[in-house]
């Protein structure tokens, strides 16, 4: 399938708002005015914009920082998040810098009161295997529940209590014309509040330092647009080093209507499920030309080592509407 993914298309559908709009809100540049070295993959992985202020080339001391939502992938990992891991880990072996992957162990505990290690044991396993299929092996895989990291985030969390107030806490991830939004007047959620600055803090260059070790880090953040207010507010906040977010578009749902972060489980796709056609029931013509786009097209003998994601491949070239 060689049509073109309409970025526009889903951007209106989630956010109200089209690609030109929101990529000036968040200081983003197109892809079409950005000089950055990876500008060709960038816009074959579906990404929507660079940081204006992002070099052409990559500076001494820098590392791709970036994570999977793993809320909705308790039982089984999602599409979405193999996207997630995929284009982390391709940037970073692209640029040739390390690559730092959060899984939110301890935020995912905060919010449910039950443990996440399973979870943790899948996501950590998939990493690992994708980094062997593209033979990259510079990553640190950070949970946030180890203690001395959850130690580390509290202290910083402590730093910049009066740096940003509940409300905009509270409203870190809530991007494009809010006019649309049926409740702006959202209750102030102190588990929320507590998770994002702490999701905050997990973007700061001096942060990034003390888990990594590289001395005032130029960070690239490799992460969908739903982050770009919560990357740009640690831009604003952050002093040290160098911040640039890459930013690409979310998986849709089988729909095309939602993220499918925030989708239904119906409308979901499950990457250990792939083994009928319930899908195409009920995919839109746009999503799967996104998942026929986006499924990295990798090589069988590689790929023998993922049944999942070879059986997702060759599902998503095959289908046609």
């Amino acid at each position: 399938m060689n049509a073109e993914v309409n970025l526009d298309y889903f951007l209106k559908k989630w956010y109200w708002e089209g690609i030109d709009k929101i990529t000036n809100r968040y200081f983003l540049d197109n892809l079409e005015d950005t000089k950055f070295k990876l500008k060709s993959l960038l816009k074959k992985r579906k990404f929507i914009g660079v940081s204006k202020d992002i070099p052409k080339n990559i500076p001494k001391n820098s590392i791709v920082i970036g994570g999977p939502c793993i809320t909705d992938s308790s039982k089984k990992i999602t599409l979405e998040s193999l996207t997630d891991l995929f284009n982390i880990i391709l940037i970073a072996k692209k640029m040739n810098v390390p690559a730092i992957i959060y899984l939110s162990v301890k935020e995912e505990e905060m919010r449910s009161g039950h443990s996440w290690k399973n979870t943790y044991k899948s996501f950590s396993d998939l990493i690992k295997n994708i980094s062997a299929l593209l033979d990259y092996k510079s990553i640190i895989i950070i949970d946030t529940s180890n203690n001395n990291i959850n130690s580390t985030i509290n202290d910083f969390c402590d730093k910049i209590k009066n740096n940003i107030n509940e409300k905009n806490l509270n409203e870190l991830y809530y991007i494009g014309n809010n006019d649309h939004r049926k409740n702006n007047s959202q209750n102030i959620d102190k588990i929320k509040i507590n998770i994002h600055r702490r999701f905050l803090i997990t973007y700061f260059p001096e942060f990034i330092e003390k888990i990594s070790g590289i001395k005032k880090p130029n960070v690239f953040v490799v992460e969908n647009i739903q982050q770009s207010k919560v990357i740009l507010t640690a831009k604003i906040i952050s002093n040290y080093g160098k911040l640039y977010h890459l930013a690409y578009l979310p998986t849709p749902d089988l729909s095309g209507n939602k993220r499918m972060y925030s989708s239904q489980i119906a409308s979901k796709i499950f990457i250990e499920d792939t083994s009928n056609n319930k899908f195409f029931n009920k995919i839109s013509h746009e999503s799967i030309i996104f998942y026929s786009s986006i499924i990295p097209k990798i090589s069988n003998e590689k790929l023998k080592s993922n049944e999942s994601i070879q059986k997702l491949s060759k599902m998503f070239e095959e289908a046609s509407f």
